[in-house]
């Protein structure tokens, strides 16, 4: 017997096929059978590993030749023994004796190994027929999570979905911050006159203002008739006579001399006692209207009035509420018999109308929209909207 050491390295022929005892031979072959399908000698432990499957519910008796070997290590699908220490090199035969839970007895699975170094090596056996593939080991123990892996690029955009049905009305919410200003769009047509609504309560009278500068003077009325006279007042004194002269010779008589000049009026006696008024003239025409005078100054603020009443709440039902949809119309009109609650419009838009909303309003029960922009001429002009949505009330 010679020593084997670390010198020797490991040489591990299949020498023959495989073999079992003739109880479990191919014939017989179930998934209880025990297989061996390789060996490993590891020359620097001198341990024996034999690989394969189904080596029963116990440790195996493991003999390599007339020899028993230790079991070190053992699992369902290997075993470990130990070798002796002083064995020769050489072809030995490897028996495995598996115990199992529904037989008798042991079951055997055998296989040829070479034991030694280079300078014992035979030649190459014909190569065995390929053995029965065993039945799947156990499940493994769950191994440690790997690292996680680089994020993959984005894919690629997928398609629209179709356009949902439009959904019940919801509760109005609470009103947003107004948006900034936007651009002045064009100017929309006329739209028709609405209803006057009621007038509101009479507010307490502002303080009057400033008194405005008079006007000019018009023209005088003509003058009324003249009234009846008064009576005759009393006549004046006398003036003082002249000096007499002195008498010239009769002469003869002459023809009549004409008148001599009157006398000087003696002064005027006092003021005789006022007539009664004689009936008032008839009123001259209205003379122009004279220039308005100067608006007077804004007087304060009048108090508030009281509120009124609160008027009833309105109730919707908003099972009642269903969505119309035109196409290609001006208009568009609730069932009759039923109330518009709301509506809207679009505008087609492609590339070579690409028109923007010139008009949307309602009208009694029908909602009006027009789609409007300019042409390559750089006119103005309208068109029909592609859609108009409104949303009716049932009674």
């Amino acid at each position: 017997m010679s020593m084997i050491g670390n010198r020797w390295i490991t040489f591990i022929m299949v020498l023959s096929a495989l073999a079992v005892t003739p109880a479990t031979g191919f014939a017989q072959y179930n998934s209880d059978s025990p297989v061996i399908t390789h060996t490993k000698i590891d020359y620097t432990r001198m341990t024996l590993h034999v690989y394969g499957s189904d080596f029963g519910i116990r440790k195996p008796i493991v003999k390599l030749g007339d020899v028993q070997l230790v079991v070190l290590n053992w699992h369902s699908e290997w075993v470990t023994a130990q070798l002796p220490s002083d064995i020769d090199p050489g072809s030995y035969n490897l028996t495995l004796f598996c115990t199992f839970r529904h037989h008798n007895k042991m079951l055997e699975a055998s296989l040829s190994v070479a034991v030694g170094d280079e300078s014992y090596q035979g030649g190459l056996g014909p190569q065995g027929p390929m053995g029965l593939t065993g039945p799947a080991g156990p499940q493994g123990p769950t191994g440690p999570p790997g690292p996680t892996g680089a994020t993959g690029p984005a894919g690629p955009q997928g398609p629209a979905g179709p356009v949902g049905p439009v959904g019940a009305m919801g509760p109005i919410g609470l009103t947003g911050p107004a948006g900034a200003q936007g651009p002045k769009g064009p100017e929309g047509p006329q739209g028709p006159i609405g209803l006057t609504g009621p007038a509101g309560p009479q507010g307490p009278a502002g303080v009057p203002g400033p008194v405005g500068p008079i006007g000019n003077q018009g023209p005088q009325g003509q003058v009324g008739p003249a009234g009846p006279a008064g009576p005759q007042g009393p006549a004046g004194n006398p003036g003082p006579i002249g000096l007499t002269g002195p008498a010239g010779a009769q002469g003869p008589k002459g023809p009549e001399g004409p008148q001599g000049p009157i006398g000087l009026t003696g002064p005027a006696g006092p003021q005789g006692p006022a007539g009664n008024p004689g009936p008032v003239g008839p009123i001259g025409p209205q003379g122009p209207q004279g220039p308005i005078g100067l608006t007077g100054l804004e007087g304060p603020q009048g108090s508030q009035g009281p509120e009124g009443p609160q008027g009833k709440a309105g109730l919707i039902d908003p099972s009642k509420l269903h969505t119309v949809t035109c196409s290609a119309r001006y208009n568009c009109a609730c069932p009759s018999g039923e109330t518009l609650i709301s509506g809207g419009a679009q505008c087609p838009s492609s590339e070579s109308d690409n028109r923007l909303l010139a008009s949307s309003y309602p009208s009694a029960n029908t909602w009006s929209a027009s789609c409007g922009g300019y042409n390559a001429d750089g006119a103005f002009g309208t068109g029909l909207p592609s859609k108009i949505y409104i949303i009716c009330l049932s009674p």
